[in-house]
């Protein structure tokens, strides 16, 4: 039925623009005029249009549609839709006004054809429901691509005045390739099974949620340099690219993007960061920004993590089979936890790290290092086999925790500050740990465990105190001594 309605409009429109196109006379401006309307930033074809339109303000706005209609028809150019050339027509008739309330959008307009309006200023925005075989277009508010099947636009540009927001759907059928937004778009952006798209590429645009889903074609994503709310790509399997520059954004999702290889973040400040099943991504940097939280999870091909931002809240990695190396550079970090990554060796610290350190079933860790400045507690649950090295900064403030490491034989001491301290001998090893604290050296260290079959000792807080007091009465002691010994320096006749 609504075929068969559409087939009538569209033979009641064809002949109403065969009819018009009765008795026309060639224009020069006729192929720019054209061009005005395939290639919108062409900057010469938006100065003959408003000059056009300018020079026949006075008679019929039809003469513009004219010159327009009749050029395309009289070109091999690829055809624009019959209700297209209506709805030019009809919208400069509007005295190349934006659709209002009171001089709302045709209902011609709203069965999924293009629109195209002519602004006061001369440039054109295209407001697409969907196209037919639109090649370049720029779309203005209000949009929504969400009912059409049979969009075939190339490249779109979206723009919208400052102020307005609304819901852009991409509709799955599209052959949309590009989207990119310009710098007063402001508004919400979703697409699943979007078969064609290949770029998205936000300017300083102001997105609201962004969510693509089963993208087949797309490869490269640029979430641009301002604020963004929620960006979720899930299962686009030829995504190879995601970056971000300086805005800030809530959360960004990348779900099981099997050929993600590159996830650049920039400067950004984001909430939180997902990713996880992209088994191709090799390259995550993280820039001087803040992120809430990373979570990281079956990326098969990430060798290295290197957290260079000024804050990260929470780190989050878990079955990375390839990840060889984490090194902590943020100005400061909150928890780090690292599970079931089989094949990682080593695990280095922020200087500034304030959180738990937890690790846990890595069966080819080697090296642990925390650096100066650590405040939290740093545990290894179990499952670390291969553990050779632990080095503790003498003013780590928190407790320590190794349990189960299965007798590993290769990890014969922990090196605290700059003393190494055998552990083949639990009770030596306790020892050597309280003289330490007697001497001072490790004031912040709360308390220490390892438990590990027969090499297990515990060294509770108490002890520590009692250790750090010892230290504390020793320098009374001393200074004591040292003033006893200037008084007698001074009592003595000539000095």
């Amino acid at each position: 039925m609504s075929d068969n309605i559409l087939s009538t409009a569209r033979a009641a429109r064809e002949e109403k623009i065969n009819a018009m196109l009765q008795g026309l006379h060639s224009t020069p401006k006729a192929s720019l005029l054209y061009n005005a309307l395939i290639e919108p930033h062409d900057a010469t074809a938006r100065v003959v249009l408003a000059e056009t339109a300018e020079e026949e303000s006075t008679g019929p706005r039809d003469d513009v549609a004219a010159h327009l209609l009749r050029y395309m028809y009289q070109t091999d150019h690829p055809p624009i839709p019959l209700a297209l050339y209506g709805a030019l027509q009809e919208l400069i008739r509007y005295n190349g006004q934006m659709p209002t309330e009171t001089t709302p959008v045709p209902t011609a307009y709203s069965s999924g054809y293009s629109m195209l309006c002519l602004l006061p200023d001369g440039q054109l925005r295209h407001n697409v429901l969907a196209s037919d075989f639109v090649y370049s277009l720029t779309m203005a508010e209000p949009l929504d691509i969400a009912n059409p099947d049979r969009g075939t636009a190339a490249h779109l540009t979206i723009s919208s005045q400052p102020g307005y927001n609304h819901q852009y759907r991409i509709p799955r059928a599209s052959t949309i390739t590009a989207i990119t937004t310009e710098d007063y778009f402001s508004g919400h952006l979703q697409g699943d099974r979007v078969q064609r798209l290949q770029t998205l590429r936000y300017g300083l645009a102001h997105i609201g949620n962004t969510k693509l889903t089963h993208c087949s074609d797309l490869q490269e994503v640029d979430l641009g340099n301002n604020n963004n709310g929620t960006v979720q790509i899930v299962a686009c399997d030829r995504l190879k690219t995601v970056r971000a520059g300086l805005h800030d954004m809530s959360v960004l999702e990348l779900s099981r993007l099997a050929a993600l290889e590159e996830v650049d973040l920039g400067f950004a400040h984001i909430g939180n960061v997902s990713i996880t099943g992209c088994r191709q991504l090799n390259t995550l940097k993280l820039g001087g920004g803040c992120v809430a939280d990373i979570y990281l999870e079956f990326l098969d091909a990430l060798a290295t993590v290197d957290t260079e931002v000024g804050h990260i809240g929470n780190v989050n990695l878990r079955f990375m089979d390839s990840l060889k190396e984490y090194r902590g550079k943020a100005f400061h970090v909150g928890n780090v936890n690292v599970y079931g990554c089989d094949n990682i060796e080593l695990i280095s610290t922020d200087e500034h790290h304030h959180g738990n350190l937890m690790i846990d079933h890595c069966q080819n860790l080697k090296t642990v290092t925390i650096n100066s400045g650590f405040v939290g507690n740093f545990s290894i649950i179990g499952g670390c086999n291969s553990l050779e090295h632990v080095h503790i900064p003498f003013d780590m403030s928190g407790e320590i925790t190794m349990q189960s490491l299965n007798n590993t034989w290769k990890l014969t001491s922990i090196r605290i500050g700059d003393r190494d301290i055998s552990i083949v001998d639990p009770e030596q090893a306790k020892a050597a740990i309280l003289e330490l604290a007697e001497q001072g050296l490790i004031p912040k260290l709360n308390s220490f465990t390892l438990m590990d079959g027969r090499r297990s000792f515990h060294i509770t807080e108490t002890e520590l105190t009692e250790a750090k007091a010892k230290t504390v009465s020793k320098l009374g002691e001393l200074s004591e001594s040292i003033t006893n010994e200037r008084d007698l320096k001074a009592r003595k006749p000539g000095s």
